[in-house]
This record gives C-alpha cells, sequence and structure tokens, in this order.
C-alpha cells in the first residue's frame, strides 16, 4: 500500500473517535486470532521491524502479542498460540534489542504518549509527525528496496532509534533513509 493511501485510512479511522477514544486504542500487528505478522510478511524481519515503530510511535496504546518481539511464527489458530520459547538460542536477538529500544523511546517520550499527530508522507516515504509543546518527533518508514531521502528543518538532527546524528546547512538536512528501514528522527539544537 502506498505511504498516502496509509496516511489517508489512519486519518479516516482517527477522524471516526474522540481524542480520548483514539488515544486509549489497543494498537496491535498480531494475536491469538491472527497469524502472526513476521509469517504473514513472508519472515521478513524488516518488516516487522518497521512496523514496530509505527505500533509504537502511533497514537493509542501499542500491544506486543508475547514472542512476536523474538520473531515468534505461526499460522492461524491453533498455530499463532504456540506456548513462548524460552530457548534463548532460538531469539532473534537483533528483533528483541529493537523492541526494547521502542518500549523505552515510547516510555520517556510524552510527545509519543500524548504528542498530536500529523501525517506528511511524501513519494515513497510514510512520514509522521508527533508533537507536544516544543518536542517534535518524526517517524520516517521506508518500506521500498531502494534508498529514500527526506529532508527535515533544522542544521542538525537525530535518529533516536540508531543514535545517529546528521548535519545539515541553510536550516535543512537531508537525511537518507535506507531500504527496508525506518528513523525516528528529532531535531537537536
Amino acid at each position: 500500500m502506498a505511504p498516502q493511501r496509509f496516511q489517508e485510512i489512519l486519518t479516516e479511522n482517527l477522524m471516526r473517535y474522540s481524542d480520548a477514544a483514539n488515544d486509549s486504542m489497543l494498537n496491535l500487528l498480531d494475536s491469538h486470532d491472527t497469524a502472526r505478522f513476521l509469517t504473514v510478511s513472508g519472515g521478513n524481519t524488516a518488516r516487522l521491524k518497521n512496523a514496530a515503530v509505527f505500533l509504537f510511535t502511533f497514537v493509542g496504546m501499542p500491544c506486543t502479542y508475547y514472542g512476536t518481539e523474538i520473531g515468534m511464527t505461526g499460522e492461524n489458530d491453533p498455530d499463532c498460540r504456540k506456548a513462548f520459547d524460552w530457548e534463548e538460542s532460538h531469539w532473534n536477538t537483533d528483533l528483541r534489542t529493537h523492541y526494547q529500544k521502542l518500549m523505552r523511546l515510547r516510555k520517556t517520550r510524552k510527545a509519543l504518549q500524548e504528542g498530536t499527530v500529523r501525517f506528511r508522507s511524501q513519494g515513497d516515504l510514510f512520514v509522521m509527525e508527533r508533537q507536544l509543546q516544543e518536542e517534535l518527533l518524526v517517524t520516517v518508514i521506508n518500506n521500498t528496496d531502494c534508498p529514500q531521502n527526506y529532508t527535515l528543518s533544522g542544521n542538525y538532527v537525530r535518529d533516536l532509534l540508531s543514535e545517529k546524528a546528521f548535519e545539515g546547512a541553510q536550516n535543512a538536512t537531508v537525511v537518507e533513509i535506507p531500504p527496508f528501514s525506518a528513523m525516528i528522527l528529532e531535531k537537536i539544537n
């Protein structure tokens, strides 16, 4: 689905309910009633990571079904209800670390908890801003197999996931978003 169409659907859904209802919505990627996300995506962990970035930066309460954060797979019921795999050697630790970063950001960044949401997708990039007072966080998701550039106002920008900093000029910073990846950007003063 094109980013612009995705943001249209999200906007339509947000407009149906009050802010209080949207803020308390339980959002999830998979559950005991659905095939697991990693199975549906053909085992593509990059797509799961991108979806998780969206989940943890969108309005409402993110909910992770047990095992998704370690890469558990499963078709529809009853396969999706397998017991949690406690054998750590089976875990996708990179995926688990990604989820831990997202949880930490959601817990510590007020804009992700209470901020307004504004969609600004462009071209092949899904772009969503969350803002609370002076804190502005910009989620940029590239679901294509080509790098994409995104320009953010300001001369210094940081990706909160990788902790990589970018420097621009003349109040504009161009950030290259690698294929099948996401960033949560913030301006650095």
